[in-house]
């Protein structure tokens, strides 16, 4: 196990991703506040819930260290909210919590939680979380049922299989850390001599073996040898990859935001991926602002003053014209409390757009002001 793991610790670019993460949920669940589903939160590799930043001073030398009062060593020690606490204490929360982990002294960290979330609905479970994450969603797959899995492995450690688990229900939306630069594109030698056991793990995080083909082409050298090299653009491939699956089984895949280290270095993506279009509108707004992404203000407070430019403010405004476009629909075809009957969210199957689109072809009649056909 890393020693960042054992000594719960972070760097400093682990801010962007949890800023990220908590921005999307409080929008989220304030879209979601008004509707009467049972919320689950998700929380695959949920570590300890509070990490120290690793700074540059944590590895100085003595004669460093020397230039330094204690005073001004303890005043730069910083600490950073993990994920579960930033889903646990947000203005509007999830109707029940899932928080997994690998390690015991973590897990018992996190059961601690309870106390200073009494309110809260909590389970924590140690384990192997893509086992559990399986085993778990038969149960909370229910038709009134919506949720957010946050899916930040240590390594290419999220199978392929607890995704796919997620994404089948259909009810589930999905931010995933994935490791590209960090982890995975490491294992991939530029040889192709890929030890069983990293193999194994790769095919686990694809589904499948197909990466391969992805990653390497072969040439032919003077002496009429075949060898087979790793390609220049081996990253952006799987990305490009991965990201294409996850559209194909939630429906919608935000664009990729890149989170890089303090040298300026891609270590890993953050990727969001569901089955509703204003969940797509939301994430990609929060990605699209990487590192300048603020987390929300907690506290009372109406959510038509939300501070621009927040991303809850967006998808706030998102959700409301899009009832507002809904209500309008009805209203004009005179059937409100009737459900839509075509995807165009008609009313009226004799004022309906399709019909009437269909007979603009050949009768002349303008078309449907809702905007269906176009």
């Amino acid at each position: 196990m890393k020693k960042s793991h054992v000594e719960n610790t972070a760097g400093p670019w682990a801010r962007q991703k949890l800023d990220g993460l908590e921005a999307y949920l409080h929008a989220y669940t304030i879209a979601l506040k008004k509707q009467f589903f049972e919320l689950v939160y998700v929380d695959a590799f949920a570590g300890a819930g509070r990490s120290r930043i690793r700074d540059a001073w944590a590895g100085a030398d003595d004669e460093d260290l020397q230039l330094l009062d204690d005073e001004f060593i303890r005043s730069e020690e910083q600490f950073i909210e993990g994920s579960p606490h930033r889903a646990l204490a947000l203005e509007h929360p999830f109707t029940q919590y899932h928080f997994f982990d690998g390690d015991a002294g973590r897990a018992a960290l996190l059961e601690g939680l309870r106390a200073e979330y009494p309110a809260r609905k909590i389970s924590v479970q140690v384990g192997d979380a893509n086992e559990l994450i399986q085993k778990l969603v038969p149960r909370i797959a229910g038709r009134n049922t919506r949720g957010v899995a946050f899916l930040d492995p240590y390594g290419p450690h999220l199978d392929w299989q607890t995704v796919a688990a997620l994404g089948s229900t259909k009810r589930f939306e999905v931010i995933i850390n994935f490791p590209l630069g960090m982890a995975i594109n490491r294992l991939i030698t530029r040889s192709g001599d890929i030890p069983d056991g990293w193999r194994a793990g790769l095919n686990g995080c694809f589904g499948g073996a197909d990466w391969e083909s992805l990653v390497y082409a072969e040439r032919t050298d003077l002496f009429g040898d075949t060898t087979r090299h790793k390609v220049d653009d081996a990253a952006k491939r799987l990305l490009d990859h991965y990201v294409s699956r996850l559209k194909t089984l939630f429906g919608h895949a935000a664009t990729p935001s890149v989170v890089r280290n303090t040298r300026g270095v891609p270590i890993y993506y953050m990727l969001w991926a569901g089955p509703h279009p204003l969940g797509h509108k939301i994430a990609d707004y929060i990605l699209a602002k990487g590192d300048r992404i603020t987390p929300p203000k907690l506290g009372p407070f109406d959510d038509d003053q939300l501070a621009a430019p927040t991303a809850s403010r967006a998808g706030t405004q998102a959700l409301k014209a899009s009832e507002r476009r809904d209500r309008s629909k009805r209203t004009r075809h005179g059937a409100v409390g009737r459900p839509p009957i075509c995807s165009h969210r008609c009313y009226d199957d004799q004022d309906c757009c399709r019909h009437r689109h269909a007979g603009s072809a050949t009768t002349g009649f303008a078309a449907p002001s809702c905007g269906g056909g176009r």
